[in-house]
């Protein structure tokens, strides 16, 4: 690998990073909101949309080198 493809390879991970540390705290945001809500079957269908989202951007990063950074949210 040349010189400028580890530039743009190191560039590509670092907004990945960042993207993915923008999105996570929001998605915790969701987790705890969820627990407030009363209807049950409501807050199981809404959990399953964040865990597909959270699984999407897994699947994402175990292709790259920033799967390091990856903190999976703990389960409860």
């Amino acid at each position: 690998m040349n010189y400028q493809q580890q530039l743009a390879n190191s560039a590509a991970i670092r907004a990945e990073i960042q993207r993915f540390e923008s999105v996570h705290p929001n998605i915790y945001s969701i987790y705890e909101l969820l627990e407030r809500l009363d209807e049950s079957v409501l807050q199981n269908q809404i959990r399953e949309h964040v865990i597909a989202i959270e699984g999407t951007d897994e699947k994402q990063l175990k292709g790259s080198r920033c799967n390091t950074f990856y903190i999976k949210r703990e389960q409860n």
